[in-house]
């Protein structure tokens, strides 16, 4: 996690990723997550 101190501006603190997943508009979108340990929220 991003301390808020570092956040650039339009930053996710939160969301941010290495690689960024473009997800288009107006369509139904199905995601799948699976892990080897535990998923936090």
């Amino acid at each position: 996690m991003i301390p808020e101190d570092d956040l650039n501006i339009g930053q996710f603190r939160l969301l941010e990723v290495d690689n960024n997943v473009v997800i288009p508009t107006n369509t139904h979108v199905r995601i799948i997550v699976s892990a080897a340990d535990v998923l936090h929220s």
